[in-house]
């Protein structure tokens, strides 16, 4: 006698087979007629009749750079705004904004040397 239980349906279904060696596939109705319980072992299948995955060529381009994704280099040619440059250039370095973006305080010291070397009488 073979016990299956399955835990979702939660009822026990039970049946009797005098040739269990030879049973490929298992159908089974529980006595009330509510669940059928389907057996499907998996086959073995010999090694020898197996074949390798085919490996896949890459493409090969024409070009004498062999550049494949062009529209990306395309793209670093359009004028961008500000924002989106530094983005680019975080993800390329991985590095934060504050690296690329332009300091206030840089600039007004540039501009008040400048102002200040006009000026020598001062």
């Amino acid at each position: 006698m073979i016990l299956l239980f399955i835990p979702t349906i939660k009822r026990k279904v039970s049946f009797i087979r005098k040739d269990t060696d030879d049973i490929k596939n298992g159908i089974v109705v529980t006595r009330d007629g509510s669940t059928i319980v389907c057996w499907h072992p998996e086959e073995p299948f010999p090694y020898e009749f197996s074949k390798p995955l085919p490996e896949e060529q890459p493409t090969e381009v024409s070009s004498v750079l062999k550049v494949q994704n062009k529209d990306e280099i395309m793209s670093v040619f359009k004028e961008k705004p500000q924002q989106f440059v530094i983005q680019d250039l975080c993800k390329i370095t991985f590095t934060s904004k504050h690296r690329w973006a332009k300091r206030k305080v840089e600039y007004f010291r540039k501009r008040n040397a400048l102002k200040r070397s006009s000026r020598e009488w001062l």
